[in-house]
């Protein structure tokens, strides 16, 4: 004996599973975009801004990769040195510098800011209850008057105080 179901009924069944199907992909897209939120927390912070630092106009060098060192994610470390060129008539006691990330809450100091986690722009900083973190040099050349012409006026400044005193 085989029983058959009315035109009805199969609509009925037809929409009970089509209802069924759209519930289930409903809920694993809501699923989904739930773990997406909870393990995007568990991954380490990138910044969206950039890190850069510009040499002083009055320093006495610049550097040969251009005054303004650093860069935003994807940049390598390389983009945050700076070869020391020291301007005309004048030397420096270093010749590479580095800009270096420190954690403004205690932590890492002095790294790389795209390889950690590094919060320089303060309103971010505070909205998620940290100290900002700072951006610094490694070192700060000290650049100073050199070769021919310091000579020349340590000569002219000797012979004026000679004659001054004999």
């Amino acid at each position: 004996k085989t029983s058959s179901l009315s035109s009805d009924s199969l609509t009925t069944l037809r929409a009970l599973t089509f209802l069924g199907v759209m519930m289930s992909k409903a809920l694993a897209a809501g699923l989904g975009a739930v773990a997406v939120q909870i393990f995007s927390g568990l991954a380490p912070s990138r910044a969206a801004w950039g890190w850069t630092l510009t040499i002083p106009a009055d320093g006495g060098f610049s550097c040969q990769e251009g005054n303004t060192r650093g860069g935003a994610m994807g940049s390598v470390a390389a983009d945050y040195d700076c070869t020391v060129v020291p301007d005309t008539g004048m030397t420096c006691d270093v010749t590479t510098i580095s800009i270096k990330c420190s954690d403004g809450d205690g932590g890492e100091q002095n790294f790389v800011p795209p390889e950690g986690t590094c919060i320089n722009d303060v309103a971010f900083a505070e909205g998620k209850n940290q100290t900002p973190d700072t951006l610094n040099w490694t070192q700060v050349p000290v650049c100073s008057t050199s070769g021919a012409a310091g000579k020349m006026i340590g000569c002219a400044a000797a012979a004026v105080l000679a004659g001054l005193v004999f």
